[in-house]
């Protein structure tokens, strides 16, 4: 190529600059993750490098460690060169970030969603609230490279995409930001990263030198006789204050042994590397808060000898943290630390610390402790009571005032608090009066000042709900729905190419509707009958008197949604809705199944009579043990669950009259004014996966009249019947929490409040034959839930696999910190049973004691004793009867049964039957348990009777197979009871129990092989086994001549084998084979019909997955297996 002199003079000149270029943190990413000087790398579970760039997705991220560089001061600034690839399916991604969008000294830049715009953003946080932003000029293209820089100059943000810049003003004090530095998660590459400032951080090592300890042996609180290499006496500016942080250069000359201590001060901090006990194989660093050691924060690491570790530690008052080489570890720890005379000391470990620096502000640092609202459930009219304490954790304020910050409706009295001085440890408590006259919730704030400027502050967020409770039964409210315009699709008969706009011409799928919006009046209607595999992408945006709707229209079963069985594979994705219904669908055979998700706020969604089953697979990373979904990805975007409503601005959503079953998450929910029910929620036996229903994020919320019946089954961080996140002024009223069953896990009992959220009523309920808790309070990680009211609630014998507890009522104290473990409660009138050695209430937090009352709670001898004291109304009872094999389809007598308690008294007792799967069934009278059918075809059909008492309802499933004429059934395994295989037992799958570990252990999680019965099939996990089985019971002392097994082959065998041995054989030694043709890597169930040709019967069968010791690796789901004659 040629080039201008010009040109050539330019690229000089670029080229020059480059040299002189002054960026104190600089990485090229030129085949690596390090610094171009050798320092601090990067940090990747997974890394991806070309030669010139490191590579992103939506699920890899990369960190390096904190550095007093990435501080919001004025000054701060960096670099990078970026291409986007794709965009995500759902939300925003992040480019570089420091810290959480809503924590104060965080900033991100971030590729902004489609619905604003997407540009590229820059947030800086000085308060809480990253807002207002600064954005790009213009919209990115896709493949695109572009040079970005930004930063903040103390007076705005900036942001310079390709050479055009933006400013927002921007003012505030920095906070410093211990979190670490991080790259993505976004679609493309990133070039290089610079990243420059001044900040006023002071290294109090400069100049001191260590005086050589000649391994002088001396005495620490946590350690005696310990070797040390060198030490700095004693100085009052190293002692222990919030915002401490201590960072080194660390290498090991041969591989350490036992405690390494690297750099420690007694009594105030320690730095150390452990080779065995609780901290194996990990850097950790101690603070000396509230007179003890731990909890320490951690980061595993086998080290290298000769390798560099770059570590960075830090107390922030709130919490410990520790990063090393990117990695990073922290844990909660709030309180007081003291002043200690000891010396610094360098531990005598086989290796060298290098670049000491220790930065310790002994800032002032005023804390709101015992923070406590005097309502259970403030409403609307109330005065309530706000109290606590201010103490101070830092260095003594002087001339202080706190001034409050309120929202609109809220009013607070007194408006400025007066207090003077805070010292330090002091405790000085306050009163504050709330009170609001419409339904409101938000955020108040105190600001504490000295000096008239912010030293610290503390924010609350409170709910005031209205007097009347929300009703959005299906008995008092149904929106008005007015049509406009209806759109058609028929699974069975439709045709794409036809206009879609009457019964007549309706469309064969959703390819014509994918990425359409329903207006209000606008209805999809899909055919009863209809069995479609394709996942629905529409959204709605309806008018509060004229909703849009997704239902069904015609005769026959509930159309269906039926996708293949794979994890990465979504029924119904709705985004971005308001105002509309969705109603009588069936989604299946997914990773997730009906998915509402909004970024955007939407009001009014009403999801009612909808099925959700097979919905399987997420949770943690490959926790599933499916061979075949192995490092496969969910469906992008949106939540996962059988049924979820999820996202940003979701407001009076409603859930209704639904069901799921064998669901990793039968459904999930958030929002304001949620309401939500008569969901039945069981039988979710999902391998591996199975962990709980979620209702999360909600506000003025109801679940009522809902069941949980073996609701989770199995899952590595535990399951329970329900598990409740953040939820604020929440009403939990007449629900069943019954039989979560004993799988191993953690927890497995009712009601999880698992963390956060204040003013939850759990009323009328009734908790019943769980293998754990009936109520847990938990708050691992995170605060607990606060002003939990359990009130006239029945419990009968819970926690009968002795977990937590073992108690009916159990609350957690595991950790030390007052922040996380402040729970709060009163449980009155309530009736129980218990079971042996189980005792009512547990309470582990000894410092919330005193926040617990119990009052009026009676114990009971018998179930019958607490329902003739407590006479709710429990749920009837269907049972479809066993699965039935016939050839005659004219007239099949099906003996179903219901049982039920009469209640309540004003209710109707009705049943139903309706068909599942297969062509319409005509029962001769579908209103009773007991009836005859009869059937269209030879085939399988699933049928469901539901029974309903006007309050409660459940369901119960069967199936009746039609076979062909003179055809006769001697023995038949339906699979169809959970966990039982019904002695068949399988051999050789080569599956084995898998740990996967997450950079924060919390996330770990592990796969149990899969061999189970669950969901109507027996479900088979292989992985490269070439002997893998499955052999029938024993002694069956059949003569058939045929077997005929139903099953999804979603393996790589094309070929398998049929052995059996008679009767009168004594062993395996001399079977006979059949081999057969299986379609591998089956999308759906295929049936399979084997002649058997003996003269003698049949002792005992075996099935062989591959036919000549190939080996075989996927998933096998049988449903069912027949033996007889033709």
């Amino acid at each position: 190529m040629r080039h201008s002199f010009f040109s050539l003079f330019a690229m000089l000149m670029l080229s020059s600059l480059h040299a002189q270029d002054t960026w104190q943190r600089h990485w090229d990413f030129n085949g690596g993750l390090t610094e171009t000087n050798g320092h601090c790398p990067f940090y990747c579970d997974d890394p991806d490098l070309t030669p010139q760039s490191i590579v992103l997705k939506q699920s890899r991220t990369y960190y390096t460690n904190d550095d007093p560089l990435y501080r919001l001061e004025p000054g701060f600034k960096f670099e990078t060169r970026v291409q986007i690839n794709a965009l995500a399916t759902s939300g925003w991604s992040s480019i570089l970030r420091k810290g959480k969008d809503s924590q104060p000294g965080a900033f991100f830049l971030r590729i902004d969603n489609a619905d604003e715009g997407v540009k590229f953003s820059l947030f800086i946080n000085f308060n809480g609230n990253p807002e207002p932003r600064v954005s790009s000029k213009v919209p990115i293209e896709l493949g695109q490279w572009y040079d970005i820089q930004g930063g903040w100059d103390g007076t705005d943000a900036w942001l310079t995409v390709n050479g055009t810049t933006s400013k927002v003003r921007r003012a505030g004090n920095y906070v410093v930001n211990r979190e670490p530095l991080q790259v993505g998660p976004f679609t493309g590459q990133m070039d290089y990263l610079k990243i420059d400032g001044k900040p006023e951080s002071k290294n109090l090592l400069d100049g001191i030198a260590f005086t050589p300890a000649n391994g002088t042996r001396v005495d620490m609180s946590y350690a005696k006789n310990m070797l040390i290499d060198a030490s700095i006496p004693y100085d009052p500016k190293f002692d222990l204050f919030p915002g401490f942080t201590i960072s080194a250069k660390v290498t090991f000359d041969q591989l350490p042994k036992g405690e390494n201590t690297i750099v420690a001060k007694d009594k105030s901090f320690l730095l150390r590397y452990d080779v065995h006990g609780e901290n194996r194989k990990a850097f950790a660093f101690f603070a000396y808060v509230n007179d003890n050691w731990e909890p320490n924060a951690r980061v595993p690491f086998e080290v290298v000898p000769g390798q560099s570790y770059y570590i960075v530690a830090s107390w922030d008052g709130y919490k410990s943290f520790i990063q090393v080489n990117g990695k990073s570890g922290d844990t909660a720890k709030t309180g007081f630390s003291a002043p200690a005379d000891t010396p610094i000391v360098l531990g005598k470990f086989p290796g060298k610390a290098e670049n000491l620096s220790i930065e310790n502000p002994r800032n002032p640092m005023p804390i709101v402790i015992g923070s406590k609202v005097h309502s259970l459930f403030p409403r609307v009219g109330e005065k309530v009571i706000f109290s606590g304490a201010f103490t101070n954790i830092g260095d003594d304020i002087e001339n202080c005032t706190v001034k409050v910050r309120s929202f609109k409706g809220l009013t607070i009295t007194p408006a400025t608090l007066d207090i003077k001085a805070i010292k330090n440890r002091q405790v000085i408590p306050f009163e504050l009066t709330l009170q609001a006259e419409e339904p409101v919730n938000g955020i108040f704030n105190l600001d504490i000042l000295s000096k008239d400027k912010k030293v610290g502050g503390f924010h609350r967020y409170i709910v005031f709900s209205p007097l009347d409770e929300i009703n959005r039964s299906a008995k008092v409210w149904n929106p008005t729905i007015k049509p406009t315009k209806t759109y058609y699709v028929d699974g069975i008969a439709g045709d794409n190419a036809k206009d879609g706009l009457t019964p007549n011409t309706a469309w064969a799928d959703f390819t014509n509707i994918n990425g359409k919006t329903l207006n209000a009046g606008e209805r999809l209607l899909i055919k009863r009958g209809s069995v479609i595999n394709q996942e629905l992408q529409i959204s709605a945006q309806g008018e509060p008197d004229n909703y849009a709707e997704i239902a069904d229209y015609g005769t026959g079963h509930r159309p269906t949604i039926r996708r293949n069985r794979h994890i990465s594979e979504r029924c119904a994705f709705i985004t971005n809705s308001q105002y509309v219904v969705i109603r009588n669908l069936i989604v299946c055979n997914a990773g997730k199944g009906l998915d509402v998700n909004n970024n955007k706020t939407g009001s009014g969604i009403l999801i009612e009579n909808c099925l959700a089953h097979h919905i399987e697979g997420i949770y943690r990373t490959n926790a599933h043990g499916i061979p075949e979904w192995r490092d496969q990805p969910a469906a992008p975007g949106g939540s996962s669950g059988g049924i979820s409503i999820s996202g940003r601005g979701i407001v009076d959503a409603t859930i209704r009259d639904c069901e799921a079953y064998q669901c990793s998450v039968g459904w999930r929910a958030g929002g304001n004014r949620i309401f939500l029910d008569r969901i039945f929620c069981h039988d979710n036996y999902a391998h591996n996966t199975s962990p709980h229903p979620v209702l999360s994020g909600s506000t003025n919320s109801f679940m009522v009249n809902c069941i949980f019946d073996a609701s989770g089954w199995n899952a590595s961080a535990g399951t329970m019947g329900i598990m409740l996140g953040p939820n604020y002024n929440l009403v939990i009223r007449n629900c069943h929490f019954l039989n979560q069953p004993d799988s191993g896990s953690h927890d497995q009992g009712g009601i999880d409040f698992e963390c956060g959220g204040e003013a939850n009523l759990v009323e009328k309920c009734t908790f019943r034959n769980n293998a754990g808790a009936a109520i847990e309070v938990l708050g691992l990680i995170s605060p607990q839930t606060k002003n939990i009211e359990i009130a006239n609630c029945k419990f009968d014998k819970n926690n009968i696999a002795h977990k937590l507890g073992p108690s009916e009522i159990f609350v957690w104290g595991g950790s030390k910190d007052p922040a996380i473990v402040c729970s709060s409660g009163l449980i009155r009138n309530n009736g129980y049973v218990l079971a042996p050695e189980v005792e009512f209430y547990i309470n582990k937090a000894e410092r919330t004691h005193k926040d617990w009352i119990l009052k009026d709670n009676t114990q009971f001898n018998s179930q019958q004793e607490l329902d003739q004291a407590m006479p709710y109304n429990n749920p009837p009872v269907p049972n479809a009867g066993p699965e039935i094999w016939t050839d005659n389809p004219n007239k099949v007598n099906i003996n179903g049964t219901v049982t039920d308690d009469g209640k309540p008294l004003d209710g109707k007792l009705t049943t139903k039957w309706e068909t599942l799967e297969g062509p319409e069934v005509t029962f001769e009278n579908p209103d009773k348990p007991e009836t005859a059918a009869s059937f269209p075809a030879v085939g399988d059909y699933r049928i469901l009777l539901t029974a309903d008492d006007g309050e409660l309802w459940r369901s119960a499933r069967t199936a009746v197979h039609i076979l062909p004429k003179g055809t006769k059934v001697n023995k038949a395994w339906a699979f169809d009871v959970n966990l039982d295989k019904q002695g068949w037992t399988d051999h050789d799958l080569g599956t084995e129990k898998e740990i996967f570990k997450a950079e924060k252990s919390f996330w770990s999680t592990f796969a149990n092989p899969v061999n189970l019965v669950c969901g109507d099939y027996y479900v088979i996990a292989i992985k490269n086994a070439p002997n893998a089985s499955i052999l029938s019971p024993d002694n069956l002392d059949e003569k058939v001549n045929t077997l005929t097994i139903k099953f999804q082959n979603r393996t790589n065998s094309s070929k398998m084998s049929l052995s059996f041995i008679t009767t009168g054989q004594n062993d395996w030694s001399a079977p006979q084979n059949i081999d057969f043709n299986v379609k591998p890597n089956d999308l759906d169930d295929t049936l399979y019909t084997i002649p058997i040709d003996s003269n003698k019967p049949i002792r005992q069968f075996k099935i062989n997955f591959t036919a000549d010791e190939t080996p075989v690796t996927g998933t096998c789901r049988i449903d069912y297996i027949w033996i007889g004659n033709r």
